[in-house]
């Protein structure tokens, strides 16, 4: 999801208009409401600083706005929660251990089985069937392998 998707799901959440976020941030009034739409409709990029004012404004951490870095916890888990809104991906434990599973009401039947030959093929790697390389080749050209959509992954000779 984009800054500006993020951005406007969240001024929704906080029931504020496009002006009052905007004034809020010391944009004059009669540019708040286009400044904020250019935000939202990702034809302008606000600021470091600006990102600041307005999760500030927002009551929201920053990395609820800004494009996570999956490389930290925090990124992570924010990619986590914006899977929340898009599949209805959400924790659940199961014998003590916690497990991430999509709503089937929201996440659509193509990207199901598009897991499913994740799995499938994370599978076969583990058991043998293909090396790691072409694991990794499999996961880098997709959907190039995938047999929802093209050629059958090539398997290890021999």
């Amino acid at each position: 999801m984009s800054f500006g998707q993020r951005l406007k799901r969240i001024r929704n959440h906080r029931d504020l208009t496009m002006k009052q976020l905007g004034t809020k941030i010391n944009i004059p009034e009669r540019q708040a409401d286009v400044r904020i739409s250019q935000y939202e409709s990702d034809h302008k990029t606000p600021r470091k600083d600006i990102i600041e004012k307005l999760a500030n404004i927002l009551d929201v951490n920053e990395f609820a706005l800004d494009t996570p870095d999956l490389t930290t916890n925090y990124g992570a888990i924010f990619t986590m929660f914006e899977y929340y809104y898009t599949y209805g991906l959400h924790p659940v434990k199961i014998g003590g251990k916690i497990y991430l599973e999509l709503d089937k009401n929201i996440a659509d039947s193509s990207f199901i089985k598009d897991l499913n030959e994740w799995y499938d093929t994370y599978e076969s790697f583990q058991a043998g069937n293909i090396t790691k390389e072409q694991f990794i080749d499999w996961m880098l050209k997709y959907p190039e392998f995938s047999t929802n959509y093209a050629n059958p992954l090539p398997r290890k000779n021999g």
